[in-house]
């Protein structure tokens, strides 16, 4: 287990609570398959990086198919191909359609937050470090739940609370404040058990020192 997760230069960590929205990841990093397989339709989902994550599947039509189950939610673990549900047919004699979609996101989704949970400050105990902008700062935190620290090129940084390497991106060079440098960004996602993610973000070239799949401990 490990608690350093990247060496930086300016740091921000914000907290999402749990929810399905899209995210930015490799095209086939998750996606839902299909399978006639006779007397029914399987959904698998099917992923290319060892992480974790939800998926929220919607059926906006059906015709002559049923659901095997009343899910909608689904937590995917692994490398692989993970099976959903079924879309049985109800005659095999007609025909059938539907239409349907989904949306994906990194980590495992839950509805229990931990309200209670003391998250540590993500650098030595033994420093101190200036806020440049806080929660619902008006430069770029604009309703979120964010803190900007500056920190000197090289500081280690903590997690503030365990979890999972959900995601991670460590190659940019490029930096800017204006919006269409927030893809460019240089980030490690953390997800935690309670279903809320962190996500460490304007760290410096190649400074990631954890890898996907990696649990970190405080």
């Amino acid at each position: 287990m490990k608690n350093y997760l990247v060496t930086g230069k300016i740091f921000l960590i914000f907290f999402i609570c749990w929810g399905i929205t899209p995210v930015h990841g490799a095209d086939d990093e998750f996606t839902i398959i299909t399978n006639d397989v006779g007397s029914r339709i399987d959904l698998t989902a099917r992923t290319t990086v060892d992480s974790e994550y939800s998926v929220v599947i919607t059926f906006n039509s059906l015709q002559n198919l049923s659901p095997s189950t009343s899910q909608t939610l689904y937590n995917v673990k692994g490398k692989g191909d993970t099976y959903l549900m079924s879309l049985n047919y109800i005659s095999l004699s007609s025909g059938f359609s539907y239409d349907w979609k989904y949306v994906w996101n990194f980590g495992f989704s839950g509805e229990n937050h931990n309200d209670d949970y003391v998250y540590r400050l993500p650098y030595s105990s033994d420093s101190s470090y200036s806020v440049g902008q806080g929660y619902f700062g008006s430069f770029s935190h604009e309703g979120t739940y964010a803190i900007d620290w500056t920190l000197p090129i090289g500081t280690p940084i903590y997690a503030a609370r365990e979890g999972r390497v959900l995601h991670l991106k460590e190659d940019s060079n490029v930096a800017g404040v204006t919006e269409e440098y927030t893809a460019m960004a240089n980030f490690v996602l953390i997800g935690h058990d309670d279903g809320s993610q962190a996500n460490y973000a304007h760290l410096q070239q190649n400074g990631a020192l954890v890898e996907v799949g990696d649990w970190v401990s405080l």
